[in-house]
């Protein structure tokens, strides 16, 4: 596992300038989206291999490439991070917090657009790609 010194700074930067705590908020938000496709790796036997903690995601290294994964392991996998989210969008909107309700909703919404290597744009391709050539898949997707 490695840290980014950036991802780092950014963090502690954030906690020093933000005093409504919906920065932390945002990021722990993001933080546990990415470990909702590191947990689905490992219930699918993928294994994680190395991770990468930038300032903007997580860089995940699987032990089988998900490149090589069947369709529907790579798309739950790739589902994980807001499926994730949209449930704890959920906890917190029952138990009244919906500043952080709201962040898990936000970051769910971003991450499953399907634009190109977003959640969202990845999952598209492979769904695409069941049915075109991989190619093609991503020709359209990108």
């Amino acid at each position: 596992m490695r840290v980014s010194f950036l991802l780092i700074a950014l963090l502690a930067l954030f906690a020093y300038c933000d005093k409504s705590g919906i920065m932390l908020l945002a990021i722990s938000s993001a933080l546990i989206h990415e470990m909702g496709h590191i947990v689905m790796a490992e219930l699918l036997k993928l294994g994680v291999k190395e991770l990468y903690f930038a300032p903007f995601g997580i860089r995940m290294i699987l032990k089988t490439p998900l490149s090589v994964a069947k369709s529907a392991k790579k798309i739950a996998v790739l589902s994980a991070g807001c499926a994730v989210n949209l449930v704890l969008f959920a906890i917190f909107w029952f138990l009244e917090h919906k500043n952080a309700a709201l962040v898990h909703l936000i970051t769910a919404a971003f991450n499953i657009l399907p634009a190109g290597t977003l959640d969202g744009g990845r999952i598209l391709c492979e769904v695409l790609s069941l049915r075109l050539e991989a190619d093609r898949a991503e020709k359209i997707t990108d």
